[in-house]
């Protein structure tokens, strides 16, 4: 797991990087909210291109800062998704909910979620 915070044009940016599982996230996500409550920040980037893996841990803990940030009517921007952090954020039906950068594919092929005809 890795993580870097830099400021860019008076906004944090977060570069996460390795594993996002229920081992590595709790510190991850105490060092997420310090970051948004303390400094009082209305807009974060999320960089997500070096997420190897990611489970619903890491899910559950960018839809909270996402809650921090909603309340006091912030964003989180999430930029460069690697495919498996691609893979759950989809899974999880959220591809729509999060502000995307410009090379984010979480809307590709369809904004929504996909849904089969059941008629075959």
């Amino acid at each position: 797991m890795s993580l870097e915070v830099y400021w860019e044009e008076h906004r944090p940016v977060v570069e996460l990087g390795g594993v996002l599982d229920r081992e590595s996230v709790p510190g991850i996500r105490k060092v997420l909210l310090r970051l948004v409550k303390a400094k009082g920040i209305k807009d974060l980037r999320i960089d997500l291109a070096e997420v190897e893996r990611m489970d619903t841990s890491g899910v559950a803990m960018l839809v909270e800062v996402l809650r921090v940030l909603s309340a006091r009517k912030g964003k989180v921007h999430l930029t460069n998704p690697s495919e498996p952090a691609t893979r759950m954020i989809r899974l999880a039906r959220l591809n729509g909910v999060f502000e995307q950068g410009a090379s984010g594919p979480l809307a590709a092929s369809g904004a929504g979620p996909q849904r089969r005809d059941s008629r075959g």
